[in-house]
């Protein structure tokens, strides 16, 4: 009879950032002597095994979206089916698990299967409210994502409850009595480093957009007068290219590696994928956003922090890295945000004393 507690946590496997925000709380809970198992797919997978190759993490099904329309959540719309057979998969995948390693609670970041009413639950999201751009399909989606969250027992929102808040009407107001807001949740931790770059790329997301977007950077890239990093965002791979003087390529770094890249930055270039705005809460970086293409609450952001003066923004299509990067440096960056471990951690543990 195992005497540990042992949590299976799984991430959605759309894009890494929501295996990347779960790292700092596996870590915690391995430091409280918990056991900890993940459960994932694809490049999420990937990630979580260099991070944690002590660890069992297992298959579990793709929500298998393709991306053909500019709004997400017509992509949902169309391909609800999807989305409602991989939540049935996930329910019989997730119950199996919990028999087979005798779970004592899970931890759920946006996967809406993963919970199994007799143990305590947890879900990660900061989108309690989905943004579609049409007031029918709205109320569509968030009643399905209402319905899906209200079956957790707590749902924990990376984001801060008060202003200056990250995600804004995303994530306010709560609408489900166990709810817990955890602060800036990232892997990031600030840190003094000299400076190494003037610009780091950093690519995430689904394909194929994050494919598009590289191939556009390294179109322009040649014309910058500047020192950079490009951080792929593909951890199968374990490649280093350096390009030139100027420019180095690496397929994939650690939480760390990328820690250091991104500290050792003047600005950062990326998606305004909210792990990714976690992150650079950590070090207060100024920063140009560049949307993912139909991604409904990445553009809401990127337009948010555009306007309250800490980002400045281009789309994918019309990107001009030039003039983009020369406008980034002007706007002040995310130092306003204050970082703090200790609100999530709060959080974990009175998660943890729910578990018998």
């Amino acid at each position: 009879m195992n005497s540990q507690k042992r949590i299976l946590i799984t991430p959605l496997d759309w894009g890494l950032g929501h295996a990347t925000r779960c790292i700092p709380i596996v870590k915690y809970l391995l430091e409280k002597n918990i056991e900890v198992v993940l459960a994932t797919n694809g490049r999420p997978m990937e990630l979580l095994k260099k991070e944690f190759p002590e660890l069992t993490i297992l298959p579990i099904s793709s929500y298998d979206i393709k991306y053909f329309s500019n709004n997400m959540h017509v992509n949902l719309l169309f391909q609800s089916y999807k989305v409602f057979r991989a939540v049935l998969v996930e329910q019989q995948q997730v119950k199996k698990i919990v028999k087979d390693y005798q779970i004592d609670a899970i931890i759920s970041d946006n996967r809406f299967g993963c919970n199994v009413k007799k143990l305590p639950t947890a879900f990660i999201s900061h989108q309690l409210h989905l943004i579609a751009g049409n007031n029918v399909l709205e109320n569509w989606v968030n009643r399905i994502n209402h319905s899906y969250i209200k079956d957790f027992d707590e749902c924990w929102i990376p984001d801060f409850e008060k202003e200056p808040n990250l995600a804004g009407r995303l994530s306010h107001p709560p609408f489900i009595p166990e709810t817990h807001y955890l602060g800036a949740l990232t892997r990031i931790k600030p840190i003094e480093i000299a400076k190494k770059y003037d610009i780091a790329f950093i690519l995430s997301g689904p394909e194929p957009q994050r494919t598009r977007l590289e191939k556009k950077i390294l179109q322009q890239i040649d014309d910058l007068p500047y020192k950079m990093v490009l951080v792929q965002g593909k951890p199968e791979k374990e490649e280093f290219q350096k390009v030139s003087d100027q420019l180095e390529i690496f397929s994939y770094r650690t939480g760390d590696q990328l820690n250091e890249i991104m500290a050792g930055s003047d600005l950062i270039v990326c998606r305004s994928g909210y792990s990714t705005i976690l992150d650079l809460v950590a070090l207060g970086k100024k920063t140009l956003l560049i949307p993912t293409p139909g991604q409904t609450e990445q553009e809401y952001l990127a337009e948010l922090y555009e306007q309250q003066g800490i980002s400045y923004r281009q789309t994918q299509q019309q990107l001009n890295l030039q003039e983009g990067i020369e406008k980034a440096v002007q706007f002040k960056g995310f130092g306003e945000y204050p970082y703090s471990e200790e609100q999530w951690k709060r959080v974990v543990d009175r998660f943890v004393e729910r578990i018998k």
